[in-house]
């Protein structure tokens, strides 16, 4: 078995190939933390301004100004947020709604949002307070609710 060397000098750290204990300069992560990392949660909805006009709407198939909200989901293939809509037009999932309280004041909609960062949903923390309004209030009118 050949040894490489992730760097050169005398500090220089000798490599395997993955059947040895270390490659490079760091430890290959056992099998049981590659499992584990496959079972964290990750958030299958995202909220944001639109960081530019090169996303279009999945429903309205218009696209998306750049800085207006909004929503996508989780393409669990590639690990990327996609099929974007506009916040008018977004179908709020069972997820999200399911997780508001039963009485709906924008205060009550806004902490249970926050609950759910990291969740079920990515992004509500870091809007400004107009764009947490409008999504609040979007949330909150069970006409939006999918399902």
């Amino acid at each position: 078995m050949a040894t490489l060397f992730a760097f050169e000098g005398e500090d220089a750290v000798p490599a395997t190939d993955v059947t040895g204990v270390a490659w490079g300069c760091c430890d290959i992560p056992s099998y049981e933390h590659c499992q584990a990392a496959a079972e964290e949660v990750v958030p299958g909805y995202k909220v944001m301004h639109a960081p530019g006009g090169k996303s279009a709407c999945v429903k309205t198939k218009t696209p998306i100004a750049k800085g207006e909200l909004r929503c996508g989901s989780l393409d669990p293939v590639s690990g990327a947020y996609g099929r974007w809509h506009h916040l008018n037009v977004w179908r709020v999932p069972a997820a999200v709604w399911t997780g508001l309280p039963r009485k709906w004041t924008p205060e009550a909609v806004d902490a249970a949002l926050l609950a759910m960062e990291g969740l079920v949903i990515v992004g509500y923390a870091t809007l400004d307070a107009d764009a947490k309004a409008l999504l609040c209030a979007h949330v909150a009118n069970s006409v939006h609710h999918a399902k």
